[in-house]
């Protein structure tokens, strides 16, 4: 680790999303239950189409036919080796071949290709399951096994110690997140569906936490009260979320579930709105959200007559809270129900709810006017600008994740990656910082390792007058100097808790300021600044 101690520099700029206390303007906070009456107005529909326009025109958001043809055929392909690997089982189980064929098997999409929202190189997450006789690690190998025999897949990647074991493939060019469950039924119909919660009597947790995928999309799905207007919603807020830096539940942002619950919920509230109006609403809905309460689409079912390996969540008294984590709720709506953001520290939870009101503001001042349609367009295209995160900071923690072989690099890539929300919560302690996570990764070219991803975090610092205010018999000169140690430590001793004995695998963190970031960081934010100086050029001639 190296500039472990850092001071506030003088005249540091605070970035305009880091503001205290925050407000909304207009606020408004709504009740878990609220629904609106409120109508879509003649323009709704035109504004909408813009939307999509730019959507499909400049960010390519929706699949060609051939790109949606060859998923098909992918998903085709993938349920026939689920068949063959449960009928397999069921021989050397010692059913007679037509037992173990009839037994049958099926292959189940979940995710964004459920939703249908779904983006030209998007994984496709998809769950095998099969009957009683396949026990789920003999179903995991042998799953393996019959995905190599396959010629169209290039590239598999089992990680079979994950707490919800996966199988990740490219198959045909396209990338595949393979899941396993096993189903206390004889027989697997073509007919079966996953919503009925008995499909989870006698299932394992692990199998339940596989099954829970399908059986979410499913109840979103079913809860939101038009299809086509929550798939559009969801398909501009989860872009905004990427290129603002937000999408991603390891480090404690929402993932791909999180936003989908997000959106359904202020469909729900709203149910006669156009998607151009559902987009300022949501970030007026939770940019007043109360966080003491949870986000959920549909009432919790406690018990369904059997005995579940999974807990459904329930809100913890004052004393079980944890310090650090599950600071903020959005509930899975199908049985057992889970909190998709278990990770979300104070930190992630408070650039969310500032991102949320900085565009609860930008999106209020888009007002249509169909006589100046290029102006409107290029306010909603701006929307989706990504941040320009290295103007925003002036002090930055770069995080080198580092190895000499590639192996190696996939395994520690993810044992770090999956450990930086420690690292977040270690700052957590110090009251001169405000951190700002940014979930993109680097490529910063290292002499000592072939391989290597870097992160950078912003890192703000508070006042140390209003710091005095909060902390009691705390020295003034004392908060000058900050000391980054016990947060490192902390972090690094959660990464050994997993680590391989290797010698060629490193984690380096250094602070850094704007001024002497690296060459590659420099050169990309002159490449951004170009692109979008041309773009805007090119719309408002």
């Amino acid at each position: 680790m190296e500039n472990q101690e850092t001071q506030p520099p003088q005249n540091s700029i605070t970035s305009p999303l880091q503001t205290p206390n925050p407000q909304s303007e207009k606020s408004q906070t709504y009740p878990p239950d609220f629904i609106s009456e409120e109508e879509p107005t003649s323009l709704d529909i035109e504004e909408t189409e813009i939307i999509e326009s730019i959507l499909k025109n400049d960010y390519n958001l929706f699949e060609s036919e051939n790109e949606s043809r060859k998923r098909q055929e992918v998903i085709i392909k993938l349920d026939s080796l689920v068949k063959k690997a449960c009928e397999n089982l069921g021989i050397k189980k010692g059913l007679s071949p037509q037992d173990a064929h009839n037994a049958g098997g099926k292959l189940f999409s979940f995710g964004s290709y459920r939703l249908g929202v779904v983006s030209p190189g998007d994984d496709l997450d998809v769950l095998c399951v099969g009957p009683d006789h396949c026990d789920r690690d003999q179903f995991y190998d042998e799953m393996e096994k019959q995905l190599r025999t396959e010629k169209d897949i290039t590239q598999i990647s089992p990680v079979k110690d994950a707490n919800v074991p996966i199988i990740k493939i490219i198959f045909s060019g396209i990338p595949v997140d393979i899941l396993v469950a096993r189903l206390n039924y004889k027989t697997i119909n073509e007919n079966l569906t996953l919503e009925d919660d008995n499909v989870l009597r006698y299932c394992s947790g692990k199998c339940i936490l596989s099954l829970n995928g399908c059986r979410v999309t499913n109840a979103i799905l079913s809860l939101v009260p038009d299809k086509e207007n929550f798939k559009l919603t969801l398909r501009v807020i989860k872009l905004w979320a990427k290129k603002r830096g937000i999408y991603g539940n390891v480090i404690g942002y929402p993932g791909g579930v999180a936003w989908a619950i997000l959106v359904a919920k202020v469909c729900q509230m709203f149910p006669k709105l156009k998607p151009n109006k559902l987009i300022r609403k949501f970030f007026n809905v939770y940019a007043n959200w109360n966080w003491e309460e949870p986000v959920k689409i549909t009432e919790l079912k406690k018990d369904v007559g059997f005995k579940c390996e999974i807990e459904v969540w329930k809100p913890k008294d004052d004393k079980d809270k944890d310090k650090y984590f599950n600071v903020l709720t959005i509930l899975t709506p199908a049985f057992p129900s889970q909190n998709t953001n278990y990770n979300t520290t104070e930190t992630t939870k408070r650039v969310l709810i500032e991102e949320f009101i900085k565009f609860d503001n930008y999106t209020k001042n888009i007002i249509f006017d169909n006589n100046n349609i290029d102006f409107i367009r290029l306010q909603w295209h701006n929307l989706f600008n990504e941040i320009d995160f290295f103007k925003e900071y002036n002090v930055f923690l770069q995080i080198d994740i580092l190895a000499t072989t590639l192996e190696n690099f996939k395994y520690w890539d993810g044992l770090v990656e999956s450990r930086l929300r420690f690292l977040i919560t270690g700052f957590l302690d110090l009251p001169q910082i405000k951190l700002r996570p940014y979930t993109k990764g680097f490529q910063i070219q290292d002499m000592s390792f072939q391989f290597e991803k870097t992160y950078f975090y912003g890192i703000d610092f508070n006042d140390p007058d209003e710091i005095l205010k909060n902390i009691q018999n705390q020295n003034k000169d004392d908060l000058l100097l900050i000391n980054v140690r016990p947060a490192v430590k902390y972090f690094i001793s959660k990464i050994n808790e997993k680590r391989k004995n290797q010698s060629d695998m490193n984690v380096r963190l250094k602070i850094k300021t704007s001024d002497n970031l690296p060459i590659q960081i420099i050169q990309m934010k002159k490449n951004e600044y170009d692109m979008n100086k041309a773009y805007k050029k090119r719309k408002l001639k």
